[in-house]
């Protein structure tokens, strides 16, 4: 077998999303061809990448040995639209995230909760030789989130599928370039703001949860506590609460910017005290990982993938059960009161290099042919 030809399909190629299929692209020892739409109109590019891709896969010259597909498409459409050509062509789908457990808009809260989506997550996990998450925890609420939904069926469950989807599937994660940031490392200025600062280096949308994240500002500002703010806001941001945070709390803001340049945005964060994460959608974390490494204090919530990331009983002091004790641990990394092993934060981290994980792709594509 000569060099294997992999067609890799993005269809939301932004974010997270690019970074995964990017580091796939230099990372991977084979011709890996990328296949991609902008990241915009997710619930479109769900229901209608498939058609588009379909067509270019089909008119590309080379015939491709494997698919791997991230899950914003309907990956049970899209194999059946190439099915003439590539019906026996093993396919990966990778999972960043999953619409069933995806926090709702503020804007969609009254509608009815539009199934389709979750369920298309379901269909595609399905179809797919090899289902691939970021994280264990994903996996789990994931698979708790489709037993939930076809329990509710009047009839032909179909129960037994999620231990098939199960026994497929693999977890590995996005993965930190550490290469990168140690070199960054080396030339950073290790000196901290003044007051110290906290970052919101997150999106603004409500599955990230900033009304937790203004809460604690208010509380911060009517306790008195000295602090200042850096926030890494996102292109075309704009909401009820970075609209507020910036009117009520101008005079605490050190930077307020989007940072096209990932260096810069690595300086620009390395130099912050507290990293309050709101509890609320991660199946990762890339920013929240990338953050501690560069040496500043997470406040992560109890529950959610963060424990998978960090042994709780050594860290607990960076772990938060709930609003009252998120405040008092704030204001004591704050005032530098609190005692955290950076060290073995770092070393957790470690082993999401992305150069390691590398080498379980390979092995993941290598066992399906």
């Amino acid at each position: 077998m000569g060099e294997i030809k992999i067609a890799l399909i993005e269809s939301y190629y932004g974010g997270s999303h690019k970074y995964w299929a990017d580091n796939l692209i230099e990372g991977l020892p084979y011709d890996v061809s990328l296949f991609s739409l902008p990241a915009r109109h997710w619930k479109w590019r769900m229901q209608g990448s498939a058609p588009v891709f379909a067509k270019e896969i089909l008119d590309h010259p080379e015939t491709f040995e494997i698919f791997i597909v991230s899950d914003m498409i309907d990956l049970s459409f899209f194999k059946a639209l190439i099915s003439n050509r590539y019906s026996n062509t093993p396919c990966i789908y990778y999972m960043h995230e999953n619409q069933l457990t995806y926090p709702l808009a503020e804007a969609d809260k009254e509608k009815h909760f539009d199934l389709s989506y979750g369920y298309m997550n379901y269909k595609s996990c399905l179809a797919s030789d090899l289902v691939i998450f970021n994280s264990q925890y994903h996996r789990k609420v994931f698979i708790d989130a489709c037993r939930s939904i076809l329990l509710k069926m009047p009839e032909l469950k179909n129960i037994e599928t999620l231990k098939t989807i199960f026994n497929k599937s693999k977890i590995i994660p996005v993965g930190i370039d550490i290469l990168r940031l140690d070199q960054l490392i080396q030339t950073e200025n290790k000196e901290k703001h003044f007051p110290p600062s906290i970052l919101w280096n997150h999106r603004w949308d409500e599955d990230k949860n900033p009304k937790y994240f203004l809460d604690l500002l208010k509380l911060l500002d009517r306790s008195n506590i000295k602090f200042s703010l850096l926030l890494t806001e996102q292109n075309r941001s704009s909401n009820q609460y970075l609209n507020y945070i910036k009117k009520y709390f101008n005079n605490r803001i050190i930077s307020c910017r989007y940072i096209n340049s990932y260096e810069d945005y690595i300086s620009t964060i390395s130099k912050c005290s507290l990293m309050p994460v709101s509890p609320g959608h991660d199946f990762f974390g890339i920013s929240v990982l990338e953050a501690i490494y560069m040496g500043v204090t997470p406040l992560l919530p109890v529950g959610y993938v963060y424990e998978e990331h960090f042994n709780i009983e050594k860290n607990r002091s960076v772990f938060y059960s709930n609003k009252e004790e998120y405040f008092n641990k704030s204001i004591s990394i704050l005032e530098d009161k609190l005692t955290i092993d950076h060290l073995d934060l770092k070393k957790s981290i470690n082993r999401y290099n992305v150069e390691n994980l590398m080498l379980d792709y390979i092995r993941c594509i290598k066992s399906l042919l």
